[in-house]
């Protein structure tokens, strides 16, 4: 039985203080604390200890971005966030009947350095904030009482280059097992042949079980394979005999005849059941998989079932506004629809293993997953890691690759790191040899890749970063130097962009990065220097601006893909600028997951959608009038025309991957443009003026939440004026009330230089815009959020809050 332990914690911000211990001890004459002298012994993880002014927590759980303090003390790069440690405390009793069963306790992410101590003793040490673990509490939990969990993270000191945050930010759970039981990584439908002219599928279920029995004990296993109808499609039964203390490894042959392959376009999964039977008792565990094929070549690229297939990719990390890096499963899934709205196929997890729902959810949405480890080594500490992500995520579908590191200059392209890598490989092989392990290579990859090619390291999928500081042709000379070889795209662009237009407000040059005092950043147009633009004209010295980048993909068949730096902009990595900008400008899609302008030129040219878009987006620009204004129109239509109150500005052609360009004198009013096929009109776009403040308005994305404490919508708050146009340049304080049967778990207005609090009910808008991340409760009901703001007519929205089914038990507490 599997129990969902997010709910029932208590949290202290700092170093608690671990109290006086009651029971007399041999060591009592010395001074020593008795955290680590003898077993048993740590005061603050026993039920008995006095949690009652720590906090009231539910998991996922942020510290940082709960703290929410921001200090130029704390490196711009890493968000500004004041860190810290923290202490989480969770008392439950465990259900009748667990007495001889074993009881195992799974944490998705605690970042970082962290402590898991159950009833005075320690159970578990964690070095990284970023891997999964499943760790056993049989012999020290309580059976006939209450038991305590205690766990220590501190996050002071980073891990990344990014924003990493701080906490249990990932689900816990916990599972009572027989004493011979599965042991959950260790399942892996392994598929072994496709044919694809039958959808004839093999499989080797590889399965471990794992045996705490004091003798060898007979066992039998059934596996079966369900399709998406619940009919079974295949079924095979073992007889076996585990070792006493040991696990016990075997595997067996499957197949599914006429098979449903997964794709982005049908991404139908099969479900293993597989039933262990023994004088222990039985355990049922199911695992999802999905049987497809992907296959390289340098003369036609990358196919997936036999078709050819483009990777449409974007980069990205944790965290999103309102929760910092404590993603749940509705913000996740947010995020994911906003990068498949604007056409991503496929996704690269930098730099580190994802939180699993991610993976559950490109499983379901068709989402292709470049996966990564966070640091390649040999050492203990660095391959534990590799190997659990391989055996962790190795049953997911859309993940195609295993990516082992990204941008390390003291491995790429040197003795060491061809090493290193190859007998990474080597060894990661031996868990899964179905996919291909490659790294993220920048800089000077043209010889970095000949160097492992020399020294015996030779990858079917080679992956490079950007275009070689500028370099158009670098893809040809890849082609020309390795005709066999294919390669991806793992990062390009790096453009950086707001979404509202700032043209007339330009930061100080004194905030801008520097590197050995040259600005890191590169503004092709003078008269943007030291600003940030909706135009995107702006971009570190290895960047490319979005046409650049898709035209350098024309005719190159060996590149298989491309991953945009980024697809949704994330805190840290202030580029080009410093403290007090806390949020990177790298995404195409803001903070709190609306488009900016450069999106549309993706949505244009990665969907089969034909529209035309508007850049600048709003009329409401603060210029003079008379003042030219660059507008561009994104469209993968070649023919528009332009329209200023009515008015033609002109009629124009370009080729596919271009804008259209017009230099316009602002005039206050009506800008449209009209995309013409074939001489007929088939799309528009029009932006104007706006008056004053009216009304405010809210739209979500979900108008039923399951009552179950976690479900969440994510409603999009925009103010308009009287003629219902958007008022893209407000920033007026907004307030967020609500009221029934939900609460608010955070909000943000994706300004990249907001210092304003993401868990306060109150927000300023940014370019009109804001985001408010509402979540359920256990009652069922409904939740009606109320914005409003001095001047103007608010918004309520209301949001329906039913029974579920799918809720994993919780245990008391």
């Amino acid at each position: 039985m599997k129990y969902n332990m997010n709910f029932g914690w208590k949290f202290f911000d700092g170093h608690a203080d671990p109290g006086e211990e009651e029971t007399p001890s041999i060591i009592f004459e010395t001074l020593l604390p008795k955290k680590w002298t003898k077993a048993g012994s740590f005061n603050l993880s026993m039920p008995k200890y006095d949690d009652s002014q720590w906090v009231d927590v539910q998991l996922p759980h942020d510290f940082v971005i709960e703290r929410g303090v921001y200090t130029s003390e704390v490196p711009f790069s890493i968000g500004s966030l004041a860190t810290g440690c923290g202490w989480y405390r969770k008392t439950f009793n465990l259900p009748e009947g667990a007495l001889g069963q074993r009881i195992f306790l799974t944490c998705n992410g605690i970042y970082r350095d962290s402590q898991l101590w159950c009833n005075g003793d320690i159970i578990k040490r964690e070095l990284s904030g970023f891997n999964s673990y499943r760790t056993e509490l049989t012999e020290t939990i309580n059976y006939d009482k209450p038991s305590t969990l205690a766990i220590f993270c501190d996050a002071t000191e980073p891990e990344g280059w990014w924003y990493t945050g701080g906490g249990i930010y990932r689900d816990v759970f916990l599972e009572i097992v027989p004493k011979l039981c599965f042991v959950p990584e260790g399942i892996y439908v392994k598929q072994t042949g496709v044919d694809l002219s039958t959808k004839n599928v093999e499989f080797s279920v590889q399965i471990e079980v794992d045996s705490m029995m004091e003798e060898e004990e007979n066992f039998t296993c059934q596996v079966e394979f369900f399709d998406s109808n619940n009919q079974c499609v295949a079924n095979q039964t073992f007889l076996g005999k585990a070792p006493a203390c040991k696990i016990h490894y075997f595997e067996l042959p499957m197949s599914i005849t006429d098979a449903k392959l997964w794709s982005p376009e049908n991404p139908h999964l099969y479900v293993a059941k597989l039933t262990l039977t023994s004088a222990a008792g039985v355990e049922v565990y199911e695992q999802r998989f999905g049987p497809r094929l992907f296959e390289y070549d340098s003369k036609s690229g990358m196919k997936l079932n036999g078709e050819a297939i483009f990777l449409k990719g974007a980069c990205g990390h944790d965290d999103f506004a309102g929760v910092g890096v404590a993603c749940n499963r509705s913000v996740h899934e947010y995020k994911l629809d906003k990068l498949i709205e604007m056409g991503v196929n496929s996704y690269r997890c930098s730099h580190n293993p994802p939180d699993p729902v991610f993976l559950d959810l490109c499983d379901e949405k068709g989402i292709i997953v470049m996966d990564e480890i966070r640091w390649p080594g040999l050492s203990e500490e660095t391959m534990k890691p590799f190997i659990d992500m391989i055996r962790r995520d190795r049953n997911h579908p859309c993940i195609y690759s295993w990516s082992l590191c990204n941008e390390e200059a003291d491995l790429l392209g040197k003795d060491k790191g061809v090493r290193i890598f190859k007998k990474m490989i080597a060894i990661g092989k031996t868990h899964d040899d179905t996919r291909d392990y490659l790294m993220a290579i920048n800089a000077r990859y043209r010889n970095h890749i000949l160097n492992h090619r020399a020294k015996g390291l030779e990858l079917p999928l080679n992956g490079v970063n950007y275009m070689m500081l500028r370099d158009f042709e670098v893809f040809n000379l890849l082609s020309q130097e390795n005709p066999d070889g294919c390669f991806v795209n793992t990062e390009l662009i790096g453009l950086a962009t707001v979404r509202i237009d700032k043209y007339m407000n330009k930061a100080p040059e004194d905030r801008l990065i520097t590197q050995a005092k040259t600005v890191s950043a590169v503004w092709p147009n003078e008269e943007t220097y030291a600003n940030l633009t909706c135009y995107g004209d702006c971009y570190p010295r290895w960047g490319q601006t979005p046409e650049e980048a898709l035209k350098a993909y024309v005719d190159q068949p060996h590149m298989c893909g491309l991953y945009i730096w980024t697809g949704i902009d994330y805190r840290g990595e202030t580029f080009p600028y410093r403290y007090p900008n806390v949020i990177s400008p790298f995404g195409l899609i803001d903070y709190i997951g609306i488009f900016k302008d450069w999106a549309y030129y993706f949505k244009a040219h990665w969907t089969d959608q034909k529209f035309i878009w508007l850049m600048p987006s709003t009329w409401n620009l603060k210029a003079l009038e008379g003042d030219l204004i660059k507008v561009y129109a994104i469209s993968s239509v070649n023919e528009a025309e332009l329209f200023l109150n009515g008015n033609s500005l002109g009629r124009q052609s370009k080729n596919t991957l271009d804008n259209f360009f017009w230099s316009v004198p602002y005039t206050k009013g009506e800008l449209t443009v009209v995309a013409y096929e074939n001489g007929s009109e088939i799309s528009y776009h029009t932006i104007k003026s706006a008056e004053k403040e009216y009304r405010l308005k809210a739209t979500c994305s979900k108008h039923t939440l399951s009552a179950n404490s976690d479900d969440c919508s994510l409603i999009e708050i925009g103010v308009y004026d009287r003629f219902d146009n958007p008022v893209n340049d407000s920033e007026i304080l907004i307030d967020l009330e609500i009221i029934g049967s939900g609460k608010l778990l955070g909000q943000g207005n994706g300004d990249i230089s907001s210092l304003e609090h993401d868990k306060v009910p109150y927000r300023r808008l940014y370019g009109g815009k804001a985001l408010a991340i509402i979540q359920s409760t256990d009652d069922l009901g409904s939740i009606k959020l109320i914005v409003s703001a001095g001047g103007v007519i608010p918004a309520e929205i209301e949001i329906e809050v039913i029974a579920t089914e799918d809720m994993l038990p919780r245990l008391p507490f």
